[in-house]
């Protein structure tokens, strides 16, 4: 903003979350000192800017509540290449690598791992259906802070399966195998943030 007040341009601010908020509303933080400052630099920063967008209306409120002034936003979603993820085949070569069958069903998450999602939610189902639905499979792809954590949660399970990001030639590819897919949210991160996968879900 600073910068493109001195050329004498326009500044444009573009949010896919709200990290402060979510920090605080998911106990990563506490102190009521450093939640009342950080929110107070935060406020400073977004109202220095002559355009700030996000992705949902929730989160446009949100931003009006944060005191930008309403003639200042605009709603920008996020968008999915429909040429690039199409339907496709479930048989694809992921169920080969993983040795699962056609009869698997199969439940994909795709995305970050982070605390916001509450993977430890997927764990906990795979733990339940384990032995009574043995043919339902969990693949949790992506990287994280989280990750090495849920993956001692599921040391002992082998209806979990680990990948790591896909290239964006074998996204569809992947998307395609899941007979079903997750997309977990914590409910204290709820208008927060609005999950960027759920266009690829949806093409």
């Amino acid at each position: 903003a600073l910068v493109a007040r001195g050329a004498g341009a326009k500044s444009w601010l573009h949010l896919q979350d709200f990290e402060v908020d979510a920090a605080f509303n998911l106990g990563l933080f506490s102190n009521r000192l450093l939640h009342k400052l950080m929110l107070a630099i935060e406020r400073r920063i977004l109202c220095s800017f002559d355009r700030v967008s996000t992705i949902s209306p929730q989160m446009l409120r949100r931003l009006q509540q944060k005191g930008v002034d309403n003639q200042h936003l605009f709603e920008l979603r996020n968008w999915v290449d429909i040429n690039q993820i199409v339907p496709g085949d479930r048989t694809t070569n992921f169920r080969r690598i993983l040795a699962l069958g056609d009869s698997d069903l199969i439940a994909l998450y795709s995305g970050a791992m982070s605390h916001k999602q509450g993977l430890d939610l997927i764990i906990e189902a795979a733990k339940e259906l384990e032995q009574s639905h043995s043919h339902i499979h969990f693949i949790l792809c992506g990287e994280g802070p989280q990750k090495s954590k849920l993956k001692e949660m599921a040391a002992s399970l082998r209806n979990v399966h680990f990948i790591g990001l896909q290239s964006d030639a074998r996204f569809g590819q992947l998307l395609s195998t899941a007979d079903f897919h997750l997309l977990p949210q914590r409910e204290e991160a709820a208008d927060l943030v609005l999950p960027s996968k759920l266009g690829s879900m949806f093409a």
